[in-house]
């Protein structure tokens, strides 16, 4: 995210948001003192708190890419050009074969 982008958004960039969050002694508050900080301190919306709290956190080493509070989140998805149908009637032998991999009926939603 552009220091532009956060700056029009909460009206700082990031090294002013990093500087207060020091000075505020945030790098030894939990993710969610931060964001209250954030919050109930400098009135920062509700998505850019928790943007401007994940960015500091990993900033200073408190935070890696993809770690959330109870461990790492990562996903991958693929397009497909195929229609919805033909998707579904191809995947169906797969379910079979993977045994119990799926956990709900493989079926196009309704």
């Amino acid at each position: 995210m552009s220091d532009a982008a956060v700056k029009a958004k909460t009206g700082k960039d990031w090294a002013a948001w990093f500087k207060l969050l020091d000075a505020a002694g945030a790098r030894s508050l939990e993710h969610r003192a931060i964001v209250t900080l954030l919050s109930k301190t400098h009135g920062v919306p509700g998505w850019w708190r928790q943007m401007v709290a994940v960015e500091y956190e990993r900033a200073r080493g408190l935070r890696q890419v993809h770690q959330k509070s109870d461990g790492f989140s990562v996903s991958a998805s693929k397009t497909l050009a195929v229609a919805l149908p033909d998707c579904f009637a191809r995947a169906r032998p797969l379910r079979s074969a993977s045994a119990g991999f799926l956990p709900a009926p493989l079926s196009p939603a309704q």
